[in-house]
């Protein structure tokens, strides 16, 4: 057993730690994009699409959900992790877009909901193909 292996081991038995260090790094990021979203101008590159931008915004918040659903003290089907994580990126993306709603300069938009979205199955699906390589090409 690694030394990672074993700090992680005795993380789990404290369970209110353990649910920090697997949550903690979802939270933050989620609040960094409620922050940029209250701002009536964000400091964005304009010359990238706002549909692109949404989504690799939202691919990082499903990589960091996914993380988050599999360190989970409850066993759940990897499947169940997938559909969370899709359910709280496509949920989240909408809170976002209804919180835009209301800054002045700022919009409600379907298409951002879609591209985060979109932003979330590139997550899961690169997400599910890690795994799949891991498991046929490392296989002991």
């Amino acid at each position: 057993m690694d030394l990672t292996q074993s700090y992680l081991n005795r993380l789990r038995r404290n369970k209110a730690l353990y649910f920090l260090y697997a949550w903690t790094p979802s939270f933050i990021y989620m609040a960094v994009i409620f922050y940029l979203s209250s701002l009536s101008y964000p400091p964005i590159p304009q010359k990238a699409p706002d549909y692109l931008l949404h989504t690799i915004e939202y691919f990082l918040l499903g990589i960091l959900l996914l993380r988050s659903f599999s360190m989970g003290t409850t066993p759940i089907h990897r499947g169940a992790w997938y559909l969370l994580t899709l359910w709280t990126t496509t949920l989240y993306g909408i809170s976002d877009e209804i919180h835009q709603f209301f800054v002045p300069h700022r919009e409600f938009s379907v298409h951002d909901i879609a591209a985060d979205f979109v932003g979330g199955v590139l997550a899961v699906g690169i997400f599910c193909l890690v795994s799949f390589l891991k498991t046929r090409l490392f296989k002991k």
